[in-house]
């Protein structure tokens, strides 16, 4: 049974629904090919933080407000603790980042996402312009709020984000997808301002974890990836922004490592599926792995395509309308007043009473 698992993802035509998330393996070109090959539909470059960004504009004379000069300062620490295990790989400025751009596109079979990650994004408009110029097929934004001012609301960090979207949408016609991370109060709110300005949403983002080393008492960032059960974590949210934004494309992100993971996150919603911490633990043949067992749930519940599959969603499955209630059950006054009558009232002048079909009084 033939099963065809291509898919359009914000606009790009995608052989198969696993791209390759933000990661200092896609840096690398023999491992990028190898990642076509095994059968990603697409991929994303690591991210070009703030502060790198921020810095080559300054050599270029473009002058930044201390606010944001200081933003950028503090997500430095989290692009450095996240490219410690694999430094080398990673572009250490803005034209080296667009060099990578260029090569990756050029070469690749498979479209090439770059990557703007940190807080505010006060440059990312002019970053994409840059970034569309070297050649790259789509823009992913990845915000990372972790250090924020204690007089911002949750409100203003949101309208933030919002504003940044739109003027990177302004900015440049590549398709933008914009990654979020899952605290927000009311994620399907966000998710529909949001889907005004981008091509597409992934849920959810990952920032470092946080951990105190107990023989020195001090802190240590971990960054671990995605693990098994952050899909779990993610399915409802899924869930829900599809619901709501039917026509918005979504990519699940977080502990995608198996079929599994795949399948029930685009049965959930989800576009495309995104893997990264899977790669680093078993290679790029995990892609096939999984694509593998993809095609055989397909070809078992006799689905050709992956709009087929998407329509298993728990959404969309018929819901059996409830039993008609049955009639209410007129009661004779019982001895004595009811509930609620007025003190010194004589049971006769006590109300009739009706009751579901279980006695409830109603």
């Amino acid at each position: 049974m033939s099963v065809d698992l291509s898919t359009n993802y914000g606009g790009l035509q995608l052989a198969s629904p696993i791209v390759v998330g933000a990661n200092p393996l896609t840096s690398r070109e023999a491992m990028r090919l190898a990642m076509a090959n095994a059968g990603a539909g697409a991929l994303v470059l690591p991210s070009l933080f703030e502060d790198e960004t921020v810095r080559w504009f300054e050599d270029l004379g473009i002058e930044f407000s201390v606010y944001d000069l200081a933003a950028s300062n503090n997500s430095s620490s989290s692009s450095v603790a996240s490219i410690e295990h694999d430094s080398a790989l990673i572009c250490t400025d803005t034209q080296s980042y667009l060099d990578l751009i260029d090569q990756a596109a050029s070469r690749s079979p498979i479209p090439v996402i770059a990557s703007l990650g940190g807080t505010h994004g006060e440059n990312w408009p002019e970053a994409a312009c840059l970034i569309e110029q070297a050649g790259a097929q789509g823009i992913e934004l990845n915000f990372n709020w972790a250090a924020c001012s204690l007089k911002q609301s949750g409100e203003q960090i949101e309208q933030a984000i919002i504003e940044t979207c739109q003027r990177v949408r302004a900015s440049t016609s590549l398709p933008l997808f914009v990654k979020l991370q899952r605290d927000y109060t009311n994620i399907v709110n966000m998710a529909e301002q949001i889907s005004h300005c981008c091509d597409g949403l992934v849920m959810f983002g990952y920032g470092p974890e946080v951990d105190i080393t107990l023989d020195d008492c001090k802190m240590r960032i971990h960054w671990g990836g995605g693990n098994s059960g952050s899909t779990r974590r993610s399915l409802g949210r899924i869930l829900r922004v599809r619901a709501a934004l039917p026509q918005l494309d979504i990519a699940a992100n977080g502990g995608i490592s198996e079929g599994q993971a795949v399948i029930k996150s685009l049965i959930a919603g989800a576009t495309v599926t995104m893997m990264a911490s899977a790669l680093y633990r078993n290679g790029p043949d995990v892609i096939r792995q999984t694509l593998d067992s993809l095609r055989h749930f397909m070809s078992q519940h006799q689905l050709t395509n992956l709009d087929q599959l998407r329509q298993m969603s728990p959404l969309k499955q018929e819901i059996k309308a409830p039993p008609e209630p049955l009639p209410a059950t007129v009661m004779p006054p019982q001895e004595g007043p009811l509930p609620g009558t007025p003190p010194g009232a004589s049971p006769s002048s006590a109300p009739w009473c009706h009751s579901d079909r279980y006695g409830h009084v109603q």
